[in-house]
């Protein structure tokens, strides 16, 4: 949350919403920041990935079976709080 309320990037990225073109005229660069959004949760998976990977010292193609809903429940909650 220091990153959302203390930098331009975070306040941006809150000013998008969920209708960044109604942003444009306010000087966000929309396409930019929607990159960059994406950009971060995929490195964050990817990272993830990784660590899921090394703290089972092996991968199988049936491993984030059960974490789906582990998923849903967090992003439900978050929403909620």
């Amino acid at each position: 949350m220091i990153v959302f309320r203390y930098t331009t990037w975070g306040r941006w990225v809150f000013a998008l919403g969920g209708n960044g073109t109604c942003r444009a005229p306010d000087g966000v660069p929309v396409n930019r920041m929607k990159l960059s959004v994406y950009m971060l949760s995929a490195l964050r998976a990817g990272i993830s990935a990784v660590l899921l990977v090394a703290g089972r010292a092996r991968a199988i193609n049936a491993m984030g079976t059960g974490y789906r809903v582990a998923g849903d429940r967090v992003v439900v909650f978050g929403a909620r709080i």
